[in-house]
This record gives C-alpha cells, sequence and structure tokens, in this order.
C-alpha cells in the first residue's frame, strides 16, 4: 500500500509540473512586448525537480533453512531517502535451527530499510542428537520404541522390559535394574533386557556308538541340579567325552539355562603287533586299542642275530612302527636270512617237508626280498615241487617250479602264479641262462622270452645257492599270449622235446628222419583229437614248406623274423639243445607259427663236452644251422638269410649294450654270487657236462670273462657270417 501512495504523490507532482509550463507557454504566445527579460527573471524562485532511486535487497539461506516471504525485493524512493521492505522469515529445516543473520540480527522475522542494494543472509546449524537403540535378550519383549533419536541433552520416552512366562527380568547389560527406563542423551548407544529362566531344560543325547544310562531329557528350576546320567559306549567303541569338554562319562549338572549335553563315543580298533621268536623280538605295548583317526604307540622290533628284518606286513620296511588303522589289524615283523647283495627268496614247506618229486607238490610259504630296490612279497602261500630232466636227476642242487596260491607281479614282470627256480649247477659262471633270455628278450619278434632275475635261495632256512628265478613258460597273460578260439585252428603251444616218453606229435624231417613235439597248450585234459591232428599237420606243413623252394609259401606259413632273431640267439650262444629239446614254437589262431620262447641254455657258449666233440668251444661252429631242422632248411633259401644279416645289424648295438650292462649287473653282485661256491664247490670240477677248458678255469671271475670274450668272438663271427645285404 505504501508503494501505491508513494507512486500516486509522484503523479501528482509531475503533473503540476505541466500544467506550469503550459501557462508559461500561454503567456509568451500573447505578449509579444519587451518585457520578456523582466517575465522571465520572475520564474527564478521556482524549486529544481526531485531525483528517484530504485533500492533492491536480496534474503538468502545458508544450507539447513529457507526463506519465507519475498526473498528479493526493490522499491523506489527519493534519491536519499530509506527504502522500506515487507517483511521476511528465516525457517529451519528439520534437524536444523535459526542462528543469525550475517549482520548480526537473532531475530527470525526482520523488516529493514535499506538506503542502497544489500543483501541479507540466514544462518543455520545442524541440532546435535543421538540415537538410543533398546534390545532384549532371549526370554522377553520390549514396551515402548526401540531406537529413539534424541537431541543431545533432552530425554528419550520411557521403554519397559517385559519378560514371557518362566522368565524373569534381571536388568539391563549397563547395570540399570529398573524394568521402566528414560535416558537422557549424551552419544550413541544400544542397551539390552536380560533375562533369565525360572525353569530350564537339560537334554543328555549320544553320538552312534553308545547309549545314556539315566534320565535324558530333565526340568528342573534355575540353579538346581539334575540327576545322574551316564555314557555307555557299545561294543567296539569308547566314550571320548561330552560336547562340552567333561571327560568322565558319569555326570549331573546345575543348570542355570537350557542345555544340551551330547556324549561322543568313537570307534576303535585293535591292532596287535607279532613276531616270531625265532627271528626277533618286539619292544612296547604288543596289543592296543586305538580310538579311529589316532595313531598307536610306537613298537620297536628287535633282530636275532643272523636274521634280517625285511618290513612289516603292510610293508612299512622301519623297525620302529605306528600305525593309524581304519580296521583291527594284526602286523606282524618280517625278517629274512641274510642277503649278500642280491634278492633273496625264502620259501618254507608245511612242517618242514622234503621236496622230493617233480609231480607231487608241497605246500609253503614264500618270501621274496629285494634290498636294493625295497622290493618285498612277504608270506605268501603256495606249494612247490621239482622240475627239470638231467638236472633234477643228476645233481644235489635241484631245480624246482612252485606256484602261488594267488598270482604275484615278482620283479614288475607280469602278474602270474607259475614260476621256476633254475639252479644252473653245471654253469659255474651262473649267468648262461640269465644272459641268454635277457639278450632275446631285447628282439621284437621274442615277446614270449622269459623275464628272469638272479637270486639267492634259502629253503627251510638252508641256504641253497644262486638261482635264477624265471617264468614258467605256459600260455598266459604276460607269458606266451594266445587269443585262443574254440575252432580246431584254437592256437597252441609245443617244445621239440626228445625227453618226452608220451609221444604227443611226431613229424618228419631232413635231418634225422622225426622228431618229438610235446604239446604244452592246449593241456592233456583240454585237447581234442581234431585239435591235435590239426597241430600235428600243421608242423608237417611247415617242415615241408622250408624243405621246398617256394620261400613265399614259407612266409604265410611262418613268421620268418621271430625265426631270424632267435637264430642268432641261438647260435651266438651257441644253445647245444636246439637240435634235441627246449626248443619251443607257437601260433595264434588263424596266425602264422613263431619261434620262441628261447629256453634251457646252461650248457650254453661252449659249457658241454658230449656234444660236437667240445667242438662248441669253438665260437666258428655253427651249431644251430647245422643240427636243428629248423634253422637247416631256412637258411638254404637266400631270403631268410639275407633276413639274418638284417636282422644282426639291426641289433647289434643292443645286444652289446645289453651284454655290457648285464657284466656291470653280475660284478655289483659279485658277494652274492661267490656265496653260492661256499656252498657249491664245484669250480675246477666236471659236473658232469663240463669240458676241460672250463674245469680248468678257477675261479668265479674266470668263468664270467671266458663267458665274456665268447660272446663277443661269437657275435663278432655272426656278423662276418651273415653280412646285412646292405653292406
Amino acid at each position: 500500500m505504501k508503494r501505491i501512495i508513494v507512486f500516486l504523490s509522484l503523479l501528482v507532482v509531475v503533473l503540476l509540473t505541466l500544467c506550469a509550463c503550459s501557462q508559461n507557454g500561454d503567456t509568451k504566445k500573447t505578449d509579444n512586448s519587451t518585457n520578456t527579460q523582466t517575465e522571465t527573471n520572475t520564474n527564478t524562485s521556482t524549486e529544481p525537480p526531485k531525483e528517484y532511486v530504485t533500492v533492491t535487497v536480496n534474503y538468502k539461506a545458508e544450507a539447513g533453512g529457507t526463506i519465507v516471504g519475498e526473498a528479493t525485493q526493490s522499491v523506489t524512493v527519493e534519491k536519499g531517502q530509506g527504502a522500506t521492505f515487507v517483511s521476511v522469515l528465516a525457517k529451519a529445516d528439520e534437524g536444523y535451527r535459526f542462528v543469525s543473520w550475517n549482520d548480526g540480527s537473532t531475530e527470525i522475522t526482520r523488516v529493514d530499510t535499506f538506503f542502497q542494494d544489500t543483501e541479507i543472509i540466514a544462518i543455520f546449524e545442524r541440532i546435535p542428537t543421538a540415537t538410543i537403540t533398546y534390545l532384549v535378550g532371549e526370554g522377553g519383549m520390549l514396551g515402548g520404541t526401540a531406537e529413539q533419536t534424541v537431541e543431545i541433552g533432552k530425554e528419550t520416552t520411557s521403554v519397559k522390559a517385559i519378560p514371557f512366562t518362566n522368565y524373569r527380568f534381571i536388568g539391563w547389560d549397563d547395570g540399570v535394574t529398573t524394568e521402566i527406563r528414560t535416558d537422557i542423551v549424551t552419544e550413541d548407544k544400544t542397551v539390552v533386557a536380560l533375562f533369565e529362566k525360572t525353569i530350564v531344560t537339560v537334554e543328555y543325547k549320544c553320538e552312534n556308538g553308545g547309549t545314556i544310562e539315566g534320565q535324558l531329557s530333565q526340568t528342573i528350576n534355575t540353579g538346581s541340579a539334575t540327576s545322574e546320567v551316564t555314557a555307555i559306549p557299545d561294543e567296539g567303541y569308547k566314550f571320548v567325552c561330552w560336547n562340552d569338554g567333561y571327560t568322565n562319562p558319569t555326570r549331573r549338572d546345575i543348570a542355570n539355562d537350557d542345555a544340551i549335553y551330547l556324549a561322543v563315543f568313537k570307534k576303535y580298533y585293535v591292532v596287535e603287533f607279532k613276531c616270531d621268536e625265532k627271528y626277533g623280538t618286539l619292544i612296547g605295548v604288543t596289543r592296543q586299542e586305538v580310538l579311529d583317526g589316532e595313531y598307536s604307540k610306537s613298537i620297536y622290533v628287535n633282530v636275532n642275530e643272523g636274521y634280517e628284518f625285511i618290513s612289516w606286513s603292510n610293508g612299512n620296511t622301519s623297525e620302529t612302527l605306528k600305525v593309524q588303522p581304519k580296521k583291527d589289524m594284526v602286523l606282524e615283523a618280517y625278517f629274512t636270512l641274510p642277503s649278500s647283495g642280491l634278492p633273496v627268496i625264502s620259501i618254507d614247506t608245511e612242517n618242514g617237508a622234503g621236496i622230493t618229486s617233480k609231480d607231487v607238490y608241497v605246500n609253503c610259504t614264500i618270501t621274496i626280498h629285494d634290498t636294493d630296490n625295497g622290493y618285498n612279497v612277504i608270506n605268501q602261500t603256495g606249494k612247490i615241487q621239482g622240475r627239470g630232466n638231467s638236472t633234477w636227476t643228476n645233481f644235489d642242487k635241484k631245480p624246482y617250479k612252485f606256484k602261488f596260491d594267488e598270482g604275484q607281479n615278482l620283479f614288475g614282470f607280469g602278474k602270474d602264479k607259475d614260476w621256476v627256480l633254475l639252479a644252473d649247477y653245471i654253469d659255474k659262471a651262473l649267468i648262461r641262462n640269465f644272459f641268454a633270455y635277457t639278450v632275446a628278450s631285447q628282439f621284437s619278434e621274442l615277446v614270449a622270452s622269459p623275464n628272469c632275475q638272479s637270486v639267492e635261495l634259502y629253503l627251510n632256512g638252508e641256504y641253497r645257492g644262486v638261482y635264477l628265478l624265471a617264468e614258467q613258460i605256459e600260455v598266459d597273460d604276460d607269458r606266451v599270449e594266445i587269443d585262443t578260439s574254440d575252432t580246431t585252428d584254437t592256437g597252441f603251444l609245443v617244445e621239440m622235446d626228445g625227453w618226452q616218453d608220451n609221444v604227443q606229435v611226431v613229424v618228419g624231417d631232413q635231418l634225422n628222419g622225426s622228431r618229438k613235439y610235446s604239446i604244452k597248450y592246449p593241456e592233456n585234459d583240454d585237447i581234442t583229437t581234431e585239435e591235435k591232428a590239426y597241430i600235428e599237420q600243421y608242423l608237417k606243413e611247415c617242415i615241408a614248406a622250408i624243405n621246398g623252394s617256394n620261400y613265399d609259401l614259407v612266409e604265410e606259413l611262418i613268421d620268418t623274423k621271430s625265426f631270424a632273431q632267435a637264430y642268432i640267439v641261438y647260435e651266438m650262444f651257441k644253445n647245444p639243445d636246439v637240435d634235441y629239446s627246449s626248443f619251443y614254437l607257437y601260433k595264434a589262431p588263424n596266425g602264422k607259427l613263431v619261434c620262441g620262447p628261447v629256453w634251457d641254455f646252461d650248457m650254453s657258449i661252449g659249457n658241454v663236452n658230449h656234444k660236437g666233440g667240445g667242438s662248441l668251444g669253438n665260437i666258428k661252429t655253427l651249431w644251430a644251422k647245422e643240427k636243428c631242422p629248423w634253422f637247416n632248411a631256412l637258411l638254404k633259401h637266400e631270403e631268410f638269410e639275407a633276413l639274418v644279416g638284417i636282422e644282426l645289424e639291426a641289433y647289434v648295438s643292443v645286444i652289446s649294450s645289453t651284454l655290457s650292462y648285464l657284466y656291470d649287473y653280475v660284478y655289483e653282485h659279485e658277494m652274492g654270487y661267490l656265496k653260492n661256491f661256499e656252498k657249491w664247490d664245484v669250480i675246477g670240477k666236471n659236473t658232469w657236462t663240463n669240458p676241460s677248458y672250463i674245469v680248468e678255469l678257477e675261479s668265479w671271475q674266470e668263468n664270467i670273462e671266458y663267458t665274456r670274450n665268447y660272446l663277443n668272438d661269437s657275435l663278432a663271427y655272426l656278423m662276418e657270417v651273415y653280412p646285412s645285404p646292405s653292406q
């Protein structure tokens, strides 16, 4: 309204001024006399016009509030006069409060008069607050607002701790003991109302492996004692503890709260440690009840003089043992008789029975220990009998055949039940069979060559010397592998066997009219008349083909490569039996006739005086070519002779490196081999077939070097006789 009045006043002034000016103009127009100057001078008494200005004020608010009213105002006034503005209000936001205006005024509402443009700012500040949170523990509830944010220094509204049935209020966790409370707030905090039961329940439970004797669930007054309970383990279990760590199986408890007590039982295993007092004694507790997951107490084996500890029956080779059982266990300490470096095989017959027959087995247990490789076969059951022909009949050091009740993978040779122990009595180097079988095994087509290992044999605790443990020649996996069929061509394994009295197959040949062949597979109990006739006819066809001129037919019937490789072994070692016995052949269904496995080389490398008049001592004798009907006929074919040269060239370095390795091995185990001759005093003596140049060798070492020179020269001679066609 003031502004309107001011405006109207200014308007009146303007109008009056305009009227005055109009009148003066009229006078000048009507009066043209020379009095103009006089009239003009009379107007000098009129006042000058007034000046006006506009004044603006801005009202602003800092953070935390706003301006209520017209924030920006402008007023026009006569210059030099003050402009008066309408009132405004400084309004604080929630959580804030007004402090002052920037010109120092502390009034929330203000009316201002300013002479010039001005900016006025309202200043606010946050109101300080804190939050208190009221919580309740188990057994109660809260009456009132649980979370309250209050200006610091102010008081909260009241809250109440209300207990449930069978509970009572015992206080707040900050020490306040009244159920109802208010708080002067100074900072954020949380308080909890606490309750306790007036009646509690205690339960007793157990895991598998036992039961609880007594009242399992008990409801009592707080602070009272339960009745007694006892944890009873089942058979095969032991009480360990309660879940609160209490280790007495019988307990009673003062209860201030509900509780569950769990009896913990554990399975235990009986571990028995055993030792034959003949070999040693045990130091420690020999029968222990060991909790599942825990270890037994240590036990130590004290070995008697004259024996060596091998291992425990679980394979552990330490003389001190503790175990973590998963079942009841009987752990037996195993021993062996002392070794001179070679693996030891100990065979104990049932009741110490003697081995007197090649046809009747004797029950036994077998243990094998290899110190070099930590290899053990312990107390395996089986049976043993004699074997061989002249070697069984003529010598005190007997060869044997034994059979495990369950197949064993001896020295990594492949799992089987049947094994042989060759005495090598007439071989004063003890290596002829060992070397021949090992060299043969290097050839690609002689895959059935028997794996073997020199061992020291103890029979019923008596040292029997160094033997060659070898695979039995038989049709089986890892031996002579033949996928048999139900047809007449079932597959077969035969041996040229002049020792066989019960003739099975007789096949004529170009050298001496006929040869005896023993059918090793199929066995006598299984072979049919048709199968036997087929085998005989196939052998006759093969002999006829190799004695003929059609080499293509030969290659259709026999595996010529296997015959060439076998010939190299037989001729290099000069095996004298190649014309009579231990000469094996086999055939798979729909397959060709294969030569092998090679066998029986104890009279090889010139170690015979009754064949060839001792001429086998001469490495330039081609005995296998001259005496064996198969090689004799085959070598009349240029193609086969060339094949022998090709195979020689392919394998000469392999043969040489294999022999080098074998000689290194026997010298590394020299003490073991020499020990044999403490038992069998045969060095420098004729043991049945030894020629004079063998008898004259005065030591085992001389015998070894004789074989080394013989084999090197024999291999070189074969290279001369059968050069490779490529040369």
